[in-house]
């Protein structure tokens, strides 16, 4: 079960995005399993804060990322994937502890080979983040050709 849904009731590629260990960590979910233009939640906890017991704003970065590919994947070909090659955040306003953070991502231009797209955090309809992502469409890398741990220096 992820987010209350069971595993097999959702796309492969929306299980894996969700298993992501910090992903897990955070407590980030789906707001809608059955429609992912919905966007992505995020229940502000003490393993999201900074120093100052705020929404870290590198979490909000990376889920700001993770929103926008939530976006661009149902149009991406079968055995195709995207990887960030450039992404900017702007953090608006400061979030703290028990707020719910809804993350979601829009397709501003899909090419040939590079997908544009626009992240948006916000917190009781405000708007407390926003995120412009540039992904590379690539070909999806098997599982098992991926890195464990780095490779050795000599």
């Amino acid at each position: 079960m992820i987010d209350g849904v069971h595993v097999d009731d959702l796309e492969p590629w929306v299980a894996a995005v969700l298993a992501i260990p910090m992903h897990r960590f955070v407590g980030l979910r789906l707001c809608d399993p059955q429609d992912l233009t919905q966007g992505l939640l995020l229940q502000v906890t003490t393993t999201s804060l900074n120093q100052a017991q705020l929404l870290h704003g590198g979490i909000v970065s990376a889920l700001l990322d993770v929103a926008a590919f939530v976006a661009l994947r149902p149009s991406l070909l079968p055995g195709e994937h995207a990887v960030t090659h450039a992404i900017s955040v702007q953090l608006l306003r400061p979030v703290g502890e028990g707020a719910e953070v809804h993350f979601q991502g829009e397709v501003l231009q899909l090419g040939r080979q590079v997908a544009f797209l626009r992240a948006e955090a916000r917190v009781e309809g405000k708007i407390v983040a926003v995120g412009q992502v540039t992904k590379s469409r690539v070909a999806a890398v098997p599982a098992d050709s991926v890195l464990s741990s780095p490779p050795e220096v000599a």
